[in-house]
């Protein structure tokens, strides 16, 4: 059931035409990253984001979602940390260290379960570190809850 806010601002938007309509819903939509070079990973973690109502795109590696980010800012990465061309370790760096992205929710899903790894995972600026394997129920159940929390 939708409270009085939420009517108000469905009417709002209901008297928009179509195209305003469009941009506003699509402002309002969550963006993830999922950067993966594992297509098992990148499709479930794809899919289940779809399903709550997030806007994906994909990066099979820590380059080619650095022009992602450029280009779209998304509101969570969810990165792996060993990829080619540019490791996670990496991308994490220079988006947190980039004025214009830091405050992106980083969440590292990652096969590195050693604390230094993990260690080193938040001092670069992650938010999040969930150790692989990740499964429908673990995403639905442990990360999707936090970064929900964290973007909200």
């Amino acid at each position: 059931m939708l409270n009085l806010a939420q009517r108000q601002n469905s009417r709002i938007i209901e008297r928009k035409s179509p195209e305003e309509r469009e941009k506003i819903l699509r402002e309002r939509t969550k963006r993830a990253l999922v950067v993966d070079d594992e297509p098992g990973i990148l499709s479930l973690c794809s899919t289940l984001l779809r399903r709550a109502g997030y806007e994906v795109v994909e990066a099979r590696n820590g380059r080619q979602a650095l022009e992602i980010i450029q280009e779209k800012k998304p509101d969570v990465i969810f990165l792996d940390l060993m990829m080619p061309l540019m490791d996670g370790f990496a991308l994490c760096e220079k988006v947190k260290h980039n004025p214009g992205t830091s405050d992106i929710v980083i969440a590292v899903i990652s096969a590195l379960h050693t604390d230094v790894d993990m260690e080193y995972a938040f001092s670069l600026g992650a938010n999040f570190y969930f150790p692989k394997p990740v499964f429908h129920k673990k995403f639905l159940n442990e990360i999707l809850p936090r970064i929900e929390q964290a973007l909200n």
